[in-house]
């Protein structure tokens, strides 16, 4: 008879170049959890005839999948997603990068790129194309994630319809990046949830949680370790872990803090990172490969899209994916191996007619790459990635420990070329280098094993159940304002639309366990000279989907209004900006306030500022 499940646990571990789903289902009997029990979605669909991908029939790349989609119409069934993309369809990859907000002056860098990549444009090949235009779909990285993740979604419930379709609780536990601030995780959940990782789908979902990438990681490892005594792990020991993936490259460092009766462990030091993982590689191999060949046979290999050189979500043709495919395959993956070749021939699309160019090393449709170049492509990346480590040493050293090893895990740890140049380093540092048996899904494992051991410690997420917004008048603008809403400021004589609604936190927002969410908004207020300076403002919620613009177009049974009494009585007149000639040609005053307000899973917390002076505070349920 079989013994009853009583929860299940799902892992999401959506990476920039794969993705993998991983589960377990608990009974009432599992007293303790062995990581390598760990199950996965490992049957997708198979690729397309043509596509260049091997045969995944007995391949361990089942347990994860290509985190790449395309909008082409399909053809022969292909399902246009992961493993199973038609040849000739533009693929959209490398959503992921987008979802965490660049520094200044990488955006400046990155539009500068864009704009310089545009020049390749063929408009006319869009007009042309048969299928539409879906080179470049209408949808933000968001949207573009939601519709993968979606296709992942209905493929997983399919193959472990048994557990996704269960009738106990269901939790699920995210991963995301270490760097990664509330906007990236905002983002990432939101296209989660839009993929169906919901109630609607799931409704016995009981709480999702979110983990940081090297957390999983490093938790599978040290347990892993710990279950299998092939090492003795003691109290004490401490451990850096690097994940190193397709899009960022994720460390933290630990310390055994204790292993029986639960295996527990505490961070040491605080985590670090850097966009520096294998996507990266094939960006410095296009910008190789643009100065080796020329731009003019380059721009052959663009199928008229935009240049992909701006370390962001993209859509890749079919001739340049040839080429990276053929680079991942034949040339990526196995530098560093010891039987490794002293030069390279990528070959081109056989539908291109480059001529033959020794200067340029191009010779019978090939390019020629050699050792030192392919060296110099990997620089970048490794020199980070060492930088990183090295920079967790640091960090532990500084605390009064000694790091015992250096774990690498992720599917930039199988490349043997990053192994031997960290192990170089760790030499010198008289440090251990491991990256275990499945560094590949390390992440995944860990997620779940973290999720069934100690949720508690674990971020739960909880979806803001109502938009929060303060009404303001804003300067009137004939495309975005309602001519009802118009009225002449009688202090400054300008066009303004009253009752304007700024939406400071949104419906389906994430709210976490343990952290609240944070907004502000500044507005101004004005008051004749002499005027008693006491008046209300109006702070409102509701439970629409689609926040209203403004108070006119508010409904009150989905929403509240609440009146702010707001009293500046108190506040110098020194302290005030003072207009010495107003739109009547009087003076007035001005105060700025900024109204900050606070959101955690079950209160909405408002505060009014003047200054650094509170002028009001208010609390109520969410």
């Amino acid at each position: 008879m079989a013994v009853p499940v009583n929860r299940v646990v799902i892992a999401i571990d959506y990476g920039t170049t794969y993705t993998g789903i991983a589960f377990f289902p608990m009974t009432v009997n599992t007293v303790r959890l062995l990581v390598d029990e760990i199950r996965f979605v490992g049957s997708w669909p198979s690729a397309a005839a043509g596509n260049g991908r091997s045969n995944l029939n007995e391949s361990k790349e089942e347990f994860k999948v290509p985190s790449d989609i395309s909008y082409a119409a399909a053809k022969n069934a292909a399902k246009q997603w992961g493993f199973d993309i038609c040849p000739g369809s533009p693929v959209v990859r490398h959503a992921k990068l987008e979802f965490e907000p660049q520094q200044r002056l990488e955006e400046l860098r990155m539009i500068l790129t864009v704009l310089e990549g545009t020049k390749n444009l063929d408009l006319q090949a869009i007009r042309n194309a048969q299928d539409g235009i879906v080179a470049f779909p209408a949808r933000d990285a968001t949207q573009v994630v939601a519709d993968y993740l979606l296709r992942v979604r209905e493929h997983a419930a399919e193959q472990a319809k048994q557990w996704f379709q269960a009738t106990v609780p269901i939790d699920l536990v995210i991963t995301v990046p270490t760097v990664w601030n509330d906007t990236g995780k905002d983002r990432t959940l939101h296209a989660i949830h839009k993929a169906g990782f919901n109630e609607t789908h799931f409704p016995t979902l009981r709480k999702t949680y979110i983990i940081t990438e090297p957390e999983a990681a490093s938790y599978y490892i040290l347990k892993s370790m710990h279950q299998k005594r092939n090492r003795d792990v003691k109290v004490g020991d401490c451990f850096v872990v690097c994940d190193a993936g397709g899009g960022t490259v994720d460390l933290i460092s630990y310390r055994v803090k204790q292993l029986e009766p639960t295996f527990e462990i505490e961070e040491v030091g605080f985590a670090t990172g850097d966009r520096c993982g294998a996507s990266y590689i094939d960006l410095d191999f296009q910008r190789w490969l643009r100065q080796k060949i020329g731009k003019e046979n380059y721009d052959m290999l663009l199928d008229g899209l935009p240049d992909n050189d701006a370390g962001s979500y993209s859509v890749v043709g079919p001739k340049m994916q040839g080429i990276l495919r053929y680079f991942e395959e034949n040339i990526k993956t196995g530098f560093g191996k010891r039987d490794q070749p002293t030069k390279y021939f990528l070959p081109f699309p056989s539908e291109l007619d480059i001529d033959d160019d020794r200067e340029k090393d191009i010779q019978d449709g090939e390019i020629l790459m050699t050792l030192n170049e392919l060296k110099t492509i990997f620089k970048p990346t490794i020199q980070r990635t060492r930088a990183l480590i090295a920079g967790q040493v640091n960090q532990v050293e500084l605390r009064g420990y000694l790091v015992r090893s250096i774990f690498l895990c992720g599917g930039f740890a199988r490349n043997e070329h990053l192994f031997t140049e960290v192990g170089n380093y760790a030499r010198i540092k008289n440090i251990g280098l491991e990256r275990g048996s499945e560094p590949w899904t390390a992440v995944a494992r860990g997620a779940v094993a973290k999720g069934i051991d100690v949720a508690d410690g674990l971020a739960s997420i909880k979806r803001c159940p109502k938009h929060y917004g303060l009404s303001t008048c804003q300067l009137f603008a004939p495309h975005r304002h309602s001519e009802q809403d118009r009225y002449i400021d009688p202090f400054d004589g300008q066009h303004k639309a009253k009752d304007q609604i700024t939406w400071l936190i949104h419906k389906g927002d994430p709210l976490f366990s343990n952290k609240s969410r944070t907004s502000s908004v500044w507005f101004r207020k004005k008051f004749d000279i002499g005027e008693v300076r006491v008046f209300q403002t109006i702070f409102v919620a509701t439970t629409e989907e689609q926040a209203p613009q403004s108070l006119s177009r508010f409904h009150e049974h989905t929403g509240a209004i609440t009146k702010l009494d707001c009293d500046l009585r108190n506040v110098p007149d020194v302290l005030l900006d003072r207009t010495k000639a107003g739109a009547r040609g009087t003076p007035y005053f001005s105060a700025n306030l900024r109204l900050d307000i606070r959101v955690d899973t079950s209160s909405v917390q408002i505060q009014l500022f003047f200054g650094n002076d509170e002028i009001l505070a208010k609390t109520m349920s969410l």
